[in-house]
C-alpha cells in the first residue's frame, strides 16, 4: 500500500513529465516562428542549395540572380559572394593560378583568404543547406 506522501510525489513527477512532453513540440514550433520573424526582419532570405560535392574545392550556385561560391571549410559550410567587394563585378575562376579576379578592377581573391569576399550566412535545417541572401529594396521577397 502507498502512502498519500508518495502518492502526491508520482502524482507530481508525473504531472511534470506529461506536461513536458505535451509542450515540448509547440516550444520547437513557437522558435522555428521566432527564426522565421527574425529573418524577415533581418532582410535575409534563405534559400535551400544543394550541398557542396564532396572532393570539389568549391561549388557555384546562383540564388535570386546572385552568384554564390559553396565550400566545405572547416567542418561548416561556408558560403561567399561571386561579385567583386571593389566594383561588384562577377568574380572569375582562373584554374591555372586557383584564384578569382575581377577583369574590371584587376581585384585578386583566393579560396584560401576568405577576406576578399563578402560572406554570406548559412544554416542546415533537417539535412537541407540554406543561404540566406539580402533581399534588395523593391524586391519580392523584402
Amino acid at each position: 500500500m502507498i502512502n498519500r506522501r508518495d502518492f502526491f510525489k508520482v502524482m507530481g513527477d508525473s504531472l511534470a513529465k506529461t506536461f513536458k512532453e505535451v509542450m515540448t513540440p509547440i516550444i520547437e514550433h513557437d522558435i522555428k516562428k521566432i527564426d522565421r520573424v527574425a529573418e524577415t526582419f533581418s532582410g535575409v532570405r534563405f534559400s535551400p542549395v544543394a550541398m557542396p560535392k564532396e572532393g570539389a574545392s568549391f561549388d557555384e550556385v546562383n540564388i535570386q540572380s546572385e552568384p554564390i561560391i559553396l565550400l566545405l571549410h572547416n567542418g561548416g559550410y561556408q558560403a561567399w559572394s561571386r561579385k567583386c567587394k571593389v566594383c561588384g563585378q562577377l568574380l572569375h575562376y582562373l584554374a591555372y593560378q586557383h584564384c578569382f579576379k575581377c577583369f574590371a578592377c584587376d581585384h585578386e581573391a583566393s579560396l584560401a583568404s576568405p577576406d576578399p569576399f563578402t560572406t554570406l550566412p548559412t544554416k542546415v535545417d533537417n539535412g537541407q543547406l540554406f543561404v540566406g541572401i539580402k533581399a534588395q529594396e523593391g524586391s519580392k521577397y523584402a
